[in-house]
Formats: structure tokens, C-alpha cells, sequence
């Protein structure tokens, strides 16, 4: 972390998160991703997004990621310091991104 501290990672699994897109919604996999409950928010490694040939853009405080093929896959806003994703599905938590290690399909 940024601040030195250790976060154990427990577990790895495929990870289904809804990316806000506009006024829809891309459902995307991240494959291998790293579980560690410890984490206040799951984060995307945009490392991993750039080795996986998907295309980051951070400008006019928005981040649109692209598919290796160019379809555009997610728009999120700048929110507080972070490129937040909301999640609209009730009762679950209320904010989140993604970690990823390994392949990600959508």
C-alpha cells in the first residue's frame, strides 16, 4: 500500500463487475483477479489492462478504458479524488472497481 502496510491476498477467481458505459452498462470478467478482504475498495491495475492490449484514457476528468479491439467498453467519472464506479445493484456494496491479475475478457 501506499502507506507500507501489507494486505494478504487470500484467494484468486473470476470477478464480474458491470462497468458504467455511457447510459448503459458492459459486463466484463477479470480473470485471475486477487481477493484480499482487508481492501477498503477493489481496484483496477491499469498495468494489467495495458498488458492485456486495452486502451486507458484518463482526460477532462473521465477514464475510458477500450477493448483490445477499440470498442469502448467503460466511461467513469472523476468522484473525490478517485475514478469511482457506482454500484447500482441495491444491497450490495456501494462502491468498487476491480483488481486484476491475468486475462480479462468481456
Amino acid at each position: 500500500m501506499a502507506d507500507g502496510r501489507k494486505l494478504k491476498a487470500i484467494s484468486t477467481g473470476d470477478l464480474e463487475i458491470d462497468l458504467p458505459n455511457g447510459s448503459k452498462q458492459t459486463q466484463v470478467t477479470f480473470e485471475d483477479a486477487i481477493h484480499s478482504p482487508e481492501m477498503a475498495f477493489t481496484l483496477i491495475s491499469i498495468s494489467k489492462l495495458d498488458k492485456a492490449k486495452f486502451k486507458v484514457v484518463f482526460h477532462n476528468r473521465m477514464c475510458t478504458v477500450n477493448d483490445p479491439k477499440g470498442k469502448k467498453i467503460a466511461i467513469i467519472p472523476h468522484s473525490d479524488g478517485l475514478f469511482r464506479i457506482e454500484n447500482p445493484k441495491p444491497g450490495e456494496m456501494n462502491n468498487y472497481a476491480a483488481i486484476a491479475s491475468g486475462k480479462i475478457s468481456t
